[in-house]
């Protein structure tokens, strides 16, 4: 456990709603659910990672207690206004996006009263507000670990034989793209979004490396030849690093428990072409 996740511990409530919050809600079956919770303290695990870097880079303008707190905290307002996928507000309209931002802005609200003490001497709403607004160094940070353990999370169920996460939803959004094809965009356009982050992507990490595209139909051939994980192959090489480094941030950082929740299946596999209310998937 991280220094920083122990600041959160007089937030009554809050690590059992972040619990409640599921990811990746376009898919009716994710072998391997995750949560708000695990996914907020994976991120942290990774900017923890990605700090000493940074702090090298940035010197005294950048503050690694911040980014972390910042990590633990930018989904807090999904306690309240549940979780948007990407996907989704990757089709919306700008007035779609703004009522997003707004619900956003209410939900930031909710959340400080609901939660007023500071953190660890920061203030709860103000990092709250900066992780929305990406506005500082620590938030642009903790946004590429945030895409890169949605990235992860979505490996994780390709490398489990969920064929369905090679697969495009399609919901009143129209076509989503798949996670990782959405993902490796997402990577390949940080740097125009995040300008002031082109120093630190220059370093020489592994994490920060253009990732290797690999095609739905690829991942989908893969996926369908794929055993469910356990112990053994969750500590192996697949030999593509972004998934290594994902699995090797939980089994560093993580405890008993977070590694037997990406080991345990709770959900059973359907067709990718079954509908469900109005969302289909397809293979195309």
């Amino acid at each position: 456990m991280l220094t920083s996740e122990a600041a959160l511990a007089a937030f009554d409530g809050r690590t059992e709603d972040l619990k409640t919050i599921t990811r990746y809600v376009l898919y009716p079956v994710m072998f391997y659910r995750t949560n708000l919770w695990i996914h907020s303290r994976r991120v942290a695990w990774l900017v923890h990672e990605i700090n000493p870097i940074a702090q090298r880079i940035f010197g005294d303008s950048y503050d690694p207690r911040r980014a972390e707190l910042l990590a633990l905290v930018h989904d807090d307002p999904e306690i309240f206004m549940g979780d948007i996928p990407a996907g989704n507000k990757g089709n919306m309209t700008a007035e779609q996006l703004e009522q997003v931002r707004q619900t956003e802005l209410a939900s930031i609200e909710q959340a400080a009263a609901r939660f007023p003490e500071p953190v660890d001497g920061y203030n709860y709403r103000e990092l709250l507000i900066e992780a929305a607004t990406y506005a500082s160094l620590e938030s642009q940070v903790v946004q590429f670990a945030d895409k890169f353990d949605a990235l992860g999370e979505a490996l994780h169920e390709i490398y489990g034989g969920n064929v369905m996460f090679a697969s495009n939803a399609i919901n009143q959004y129209g076509k989503i793209p798949t996670p990782s094809q959405y993902y490796y965009k997402y990577f390949d356009n940080y740097l125009s979004k995040f300008p002031r982050m082109t120093p630190l992507l220059a370093e020489d990490m592994e994490l920060f490396q253009p990732i290797p595209v690999r095609e739905d139909h690829e991942l989908r051939a893969m996926a369908l030849h794929q055993p469910r994980h356990n112990a053994e192959s969750f500590a192996q090489s697949t030999g593509y690093w972004p998934y290594d480094i994902w699995k090797g941030v939980t089994m560093r950082y993580g405890n008993a428990d977070d590694v037997q929740l990406g080991l345990t299946q709770t959900e059973l596999p359907i067709t990718p072409l079954e509908s469900k209310d109005t969302q289909q998937y397809t293979l195309v």
